[in-house]
């Protein structure tokens, strides 16, 4: 599955990325694993993981930067983990979510830029 990861400084962003898209139709996990799914019309399906453990904070820890090339230090910052296998429906997702949640939302995808969710661009980001 691709992935990317949501990053945000508005303190813990998985119950603030749950809380939306669960009011747009999407499903929380029952079993309390801080999971949610949500499905477009088109079928297309989008997983976000909350905070996952130590092997998940230490990816955070790898060099990150902005579009143009400058070092980003994401070390601080909440993040959460995003599995989609359309860009397209990722970008769209993030510049969502950042107009609904407080804070400044990003995209660090995976070749290790850190997007800002307004910036998002479904043929730029390598997820």
């Amino acid at each position: 599955m691709k992935s990317a990861y949501l990053l945000s400084d508005a303190g813990d962003l998985y119950p603030l990325v749950a809380e939306v898209l669960v009011s747009r139709g999407a499903v929380i996990a029952l079993d309390g694993s801080r999971v949610v799914q949500w499905a477009d019309d088109a079928g297309r399906l989008l997983t976000i993981f909350g905070p996952q453990g130590s092997e998940f904070e230490a990816e955070l820890r790898e060099p990150a930067t902005s579009p143009t090339g400058v070092p980003v230090d994401v070390s601080g910052l909440s993040a959460c983990v995003a599995e989609c296998r359309s860009e397209a429906f990722v970008a769209s997702t993030v510049r969502m979510l950042a107009a609904a949640i407080p804070g400044a939302l990003w995209l660090l995808d995976s070749n290790g830029i850190v997007w800002p969710a307004s910036e998002v661009d479904p043929t730029q980001i390598a997820l």
